[in-house]
């Protein structure tokens, strides 16, 4: 899917997670160092998750086994922070720029991505027949999280939205 350790991986990974990595056994001193052991949380998480979806359970679960305490702990904070963070949302992608991320359950195909005047975090918006805007929810976006929307041309195209 994405380079082991490129950015495209590390922005995959760090979506996975809605960017949390303050929490539990990913916190770490240095940013460096918490993408350092969430990369390694779910590389861990992957090399068991993949003899899973093959069908031999029994392995699997001797491959959690074989893991040393402190390696299971650092699956278990992937796992516990992924489900915590993603809980009723979904990973999108969008088409112009390829930004990936989570949006909510109910996000459908051709609602808007946005982020608010003012805001540092995008939401999604859906376009009604009167041509108002429904807000659906937040998203976790990771390209364009804390402001680093304006380094896209789309920050550039500034639009009004009447809310119903």
């Amino acid at each position: 899917m994405f380079e082991a350790g490129g950015e495209r991986h590390s922005a995959f990974i760090l979506t996975l997670v809605a960017g949390d990595i303050t929490r539990d056994l990913l916190r770490a001193d240095t940013y460096e160092d918490g993408m350092a052991r969430l990369s390694q949380s779910f590389d861990l998480f992957c090399n068991v998750w993949r003899i899973s979806t093959k069908g031999n359970f029994a392995a699997a679960f001797r491959a959690y086994n074989a893991l040393s305490p402190d390696c299971l702990k650092l699956v278990m904070a992937f796992i516990r922070t992924h489900i915590d963070t993603a809980w009723g949302r979904c990973l999108f992608t969008t088409k112009k720029h390829g930004i990936i991320g989570l949006c909510p359950r109910e996000t459908r195909l051709n609602d808007l991505l946005v982020i608010l005047d003012g805001g540092k975090t995008p939401y999604v918006l859906r376009r009604t027949r009167g041509g108002r805007y429904r807000f659906i929810g937040e998203c976790y976006a990771h390209e364009l999280m804390e402001g680093q929307a304006e380094n896209l041309d789309a920050a550039k195209n500034i639009q009004d939205f009447e809310l119903v």
